[in-house]
């Protein structure tokens, strides 16, 4: 990789904060999920992310109808990620296990 490239962990950063911002009190899910993800990569405390563990909100923010902001933040960041090899696609799937149903 070029020094020059973008570390996962600030993207992310710029990324779900601008989300938390802009998402509507509507998009709860998504706001909820960014403040999540901001807090665990705030406990990593400058460790190298990996970007598809933090990629929940931004799935959540690209599917976000009537929010053209909000989606157009999660495509800027997911190509930045994938553009600077930090997103592989590889991680876990956050949808497949979901708490739907065991609360």
């Amino acid at each position: 990789a070029a020094p020059s490239s973008v570390r996962a962990d600030v993207v992310l950063k710029d990324a779900l904060t601008s989300l938390l911002k802009e998402a509507p009190k509507k998009l709860k899910e998504l706001r909820d999920e960014c403040t999540a993800e901001l807090e665990r990569l705030g406990a990593l405390a400058g460790g190298e992310a990996t970007a598809d563990g933090f990629f929940k909100a931004l799935k959540l923010a690209l599917e976000a109808q009537g929010s053209p902001k909000v989606v157009a933040i999660a495509l800027d960041a997911v190509s930045k990620l994938t553009t600077n090899g930090h997103l592989s696609g590889k991680g876990p799937d956050p949808f497949k296990a979901t708490s739907e149903g065991e609360a």
